[in-house]
């Protein structure tokens, strides 16, 4: 995925902030098995292999932010398929060979999604032609090593699309390494497992290309195995004047967002604001969530899990009117709390730590990961979007040793 956001900053930020209301909702970049959301008392499914930036399910509709490159097919499943009314333009009825009703969505874009009372037509459903692309093999249960040889098989239906992308994911479809691009739609490919460390949640990523639009797209539909071939010993590890970190010293001196970011004091009137310093504000027609810093001024949760790595839950949000929130100033987006979780951008292959301020900290390699973070390290890594990448810094690489 490549991570690119159509809206400027400020809207960014308004947009993604408002997934943190939405508790009960799932996150996260890519769904890896089907999911249902319940929209006006409509069950609809997420298919699986779905990638979206975030997610609010409300009563009436949802509403989904979709960065650049990223891919997002729901259904109405059943006999009468609900029409799918949207605001980009996309037919509101797709109805397919199984009498689903399909709404393809490629970002960049922020929808929403509005179940409609009135079905679809399923007249002509046997003659649809939708594309869809399907991972034959391996799709779950074999055991390969690195080194060897894997025939890659999927299967068409429907207009078969131009071109393929392979990927493969070591995570059980969270994230993805390509494999090839632009591939001849031919329903095979011959493919060598890189030298890489062992995992048992390895799966298959296939998308259908057609003019640089992903039209349809599948994954393994469970986990297979990978030999790796990490070293049996750990590099020695090599001499170092880099400042240590250790995440739970960092996060323990984090003792506050006010602390973390050296916000300065301002001056206030008392009852001149209702940006009291240390609590967390929200507008009557808004579900975006904002620090109160003892600056007077409120600074934005980028997501939730920003949001998450600060605080457990919403209890405490105070509610203004929309007046209120508007006359208190706008300031710096909140960061990730340090320590608690690495981030990574997309266009860079490095993984950084979160340290004091902001600061973003290069993690040189897996031990120095393991060592800091346990053996779940790979779990403990989320994607920073380039809109949000300028409030972070970049100081000094953590050392190895």
């Amino acid at each position: 995925m490549t991570i690119k956001h159509l809206l400027s900053r400020a809207t960014a930020a308004t947009a993604l902030v408002a997934t943190i209301l939405a508790p009960g909702t799932a996150l996260a970049a890519t769904y890896v098995d089907p999911y249902d959301i319940t929209v006006a008392g409509q069950v609809l499914r997420i298919v699986a292999g779905s990638q979206y930036d975030s997610l609010v399910v409300g009563s009436a509709s949802f509403t989904v932010t979709l960065l650049a490159g990223q891919t997002f097919i729901v259904r109405s499943p059943g006999t009468s398929p609900l029409a799918l009314e949207n605001n980009v333009l996309q037919p509101a009825c797709r109805v397919l060979t199984t009498r689903d009703n399909q709404l393809s969505l490629n970002g960049p874009a922020v929808v929403t999604v509005t179940p409609s009372t009135v079905p679809c037509s399923t007249t002509n459903y046997s003659d649809d032609k939708t594309p869809f692309v399907s991972v034959v093999s391996p799709n779950g249960g074999q055991t390969f090593k690195s080194g060897d040889t894997v025939q890659i098989f999927w299967s068409n239906a429907g207009n078969a699309t131009a071109g393929v992308r392979i990927s493969y994911s070591a995570d059980g479809g969270q994230s993805a390494t390509l494999i090839a691009d632009n591939v001849i739609n031919s329903g095979f490919y011959s493919w060598t497992v890189p030298s890489m460390p062992s995992t048992t949640h390895a799966r298959i990523r296939l998308d259908g290309i057609d003019q640089s639009r992903v039209l349809t797209f599948d994954l393994s539909d469970s986990d297979f195995a990978i030999t790796g071939t990490s070293p049996e010993v750990a590099p020695a590890p090599a001499p170092s004047s880099r400042p240590p970190f250790v995440p739970t010293s960092v996060t323990t001196s984090a003792v506050s967002i006010d602390a973390d970011r050296a916000f300065p004091l301002a001056e206030v009137v008392s009852g001149t604001t209702t940006c009291t310093a240390g609590t967390r504000i929200k507008g009557a027609s808004s579900a975006a969530v904002y620090y109160c810093g003892r600056d007077g001024k409120r600074h934005g949760f980028p997501n939730q899990r920003v949001h998450d790595s600060w605080y457990q839950g919403f209890t405490g949000v105070v509610t203004l009117s929309d007046s209120q929130l508007a006359a208190v100033s706008l300031g710096k987006n909140v960061t990730y709390r340090p320590g608690v979780r690495m981030v990574k951008i997309q266009t860079d292959p490095k993984v950084y730590a979160v340290d004091a301020n902001g600061a973003l900290r290069w993690v040189p390699d897996e031990w120095t990961a393991k060592r800091l973070y346990g053996d779940d390290w790979n779990k403990k890594i989320d994607d920073l979007s380039d809109a949000f990448f300028a409030d972070y810094s970049i100081g000094e690489p953590v050392p190895s040793n």
